[in-house]
């Protein structure tokens, strides 16, 4: 089941990025198309790799995980419905809730606080 996680987690966070970066191509100015093709995909890959990356040596805890998830996750889907791409934002929303509700609930974390082991 972890292997399914893992594998669903890289092309969710490999398609977030690529996602970013074709809804940026379709702003209407030029500063948004720098914005949202460059900066941005850099930068949310910096935070993840620093923060948010399984072997980083500055791991957020899971409380912090789980919200820069949903404000990344949440508002490239914002975003993507916003730019009446409505198809790519709801089947991205269905693939962030499944990836979520994988990776939180079997995450290693979740079964040492909630789960005896004998």
């Amino acid at each position: 089941m972890r292997y399914f996680s893992d594998s669903l987690r890289i092309f969710l966070e490999s398609f977030s990025v690529i996602l970013l970066i074709i809804n940026g191509t379709m702003m209407p100015t030029v500063l948004g198309k720098i914005l949202f093709v460059l900066v941005l995909p850099l930068l949310i890959v910096l935070y993840w790799a620093e923060f948010m990356a399984p072997k980083s040596k500055n791991r957020v805890n899971e409380f912090t995980r789980l919200i820069s998830e949903i404000v990344i996750f949440g508002g490239l889907t914002i975003e993507t419905f916003g730019l009446d791409n409505r198809v790519f934002a709801i089947s991205y929303l269905i693939l962030v809730i499944i990836s979520e509700l994988f990776e939180h609930t079997t995450s290693r974390v979740f079964f040492k606080k909630h789960h005896r082991v004998s």
